[in-house]
């Protein structure tokens, strides 16, 4: 690797380095997206081969979709941000003066919302708002990893 950078170096004049790396490993299928500007760049892998203008879309996704996949599903959201979310959404139908019951389904209503903004097979696809990401995907097929990276974003 160290003299690959060396080589871009050389040939480009610039102080070149890398800040962050991502590596996909085992069989299915991947897409890629690096948005126009060149600052985006997203890899997406799934289970089973599935198409390459799917995955690539998925990638888009990715890149655009705001706010941005923090995991693929629920479970994979970090517990800490789980945790602050619940106790805002907590505080919220606490505030409200609605008799628990109620406040409990606010409260649950509130995390399953949290959950499709950041859980990207929960998000509605950004083409297509009326189909949720897992369902771009054919039979078995599912997600198994994704990276989005930006030029100036710590890893």
């Amino acid at each position: 690797m160290k003299s690959i950078l060396d080589d871009l170096r050389i040939s480009t004049g610039e102080n070149i380095s890398i800040g962050r790396m991502e590596k996909l490993e085992g069989n299915g299928a991947y897409g890629q997206y690096i948005h126009h500007d060149g600052k985006t760049g997203v890899l997406v892998q799934a289970s089973a081969e599935s198409s390459g203008e799917v995955m690539k879309q998925i990638a888009m996704h990715v890149a655009a979709a705001h706010p941005h996949p923090l995991g693929l599903t629920p479970d994979d959201i970090p517990s800490d941000l789980v945790e602050k979310e619940r106790k805002f959404r907590i505080e919220q139908a606490v505030e409200s003066g609605k008799p628990e019951q109620i406040a409990e389904k606010m409260v649950e209503g509130g995390m399953r919302k949290f959950f499709s903004e950041v859980a990207l097979l929960e998000q509605p696809f950004i083409m297509d708002q009326s189909k949720k990401i897992k369902e771009l995907l054919s039979g078995d097929t599912t997600l198994v990893a994704f990276h989005r990276m930006q030029i100036g974003e710590g890893g």
